[in-house]
């Protein structure tokens, strides 16, 4: 029983860092397509993330990583 319980803990653990990932990997390739668009058609990153129909309240994220 004791196996069964921490085989599902882990489980749970491991789908976490799965989302996690996901989750980043998905930031930096849409930060890549606002630079590619702010880069190719010379636009703010307002502009590129208006092009993109990014919401107002997860510009944040985006904005940090076109600083870093």
């Amino acid at each position: 029983m004791c196996q069964a319980l921490m085989d599902f803990l882990m489980k749970d653990e491991i789908e976490e860092r799965v989302e996690e990932r996901v989750e980043k990997e998905r930031e930096e390739v849409i930060t890549d397509n606002i630079k590619s668009l702010m880069d190719s058609l010379g636009l703010t990153k307002d502009q590129a993330m208006d092009a993109l129909n990014i919401p107002q309240e997860k510009r944040q994220v985006f904005i940090v990583n076109l600083k870093g």
